[in-house]
């Protein structure tokens, strides 16, 4: 299994740091959103970012997206 763990402060909205610097972004708050929005990102002509918030002991099934 692959894990990986890091904390930010929780004021700071990175979708919305994104969108001013002209890129796209979303944020996903549960493991259900997730997918959608790594599809949405790897769809993007451009960079975009993807803000997880999740509880810090959540374990995320590691998946490849490659095609």
């Amino acid at each position: 299994m692959k894990y990986l763990a890091c904390e930010f402060p929780e004021n700071v909205d990175f979708v919305a740091a994104t969108r001013a610097m002209g890129l796209d972004g979303r944020r996903v708050t549960s493991i259900d959103q997730l997918d959608d929005a790594i599809e949405e990102g790897l769809r993007s002509q451009g960079t975009f970012v993807v803000e997880c918030i999740i509880d810090s002991q959540e374990n995320i099934p590691y998946r490849s997206y490659e095609d």
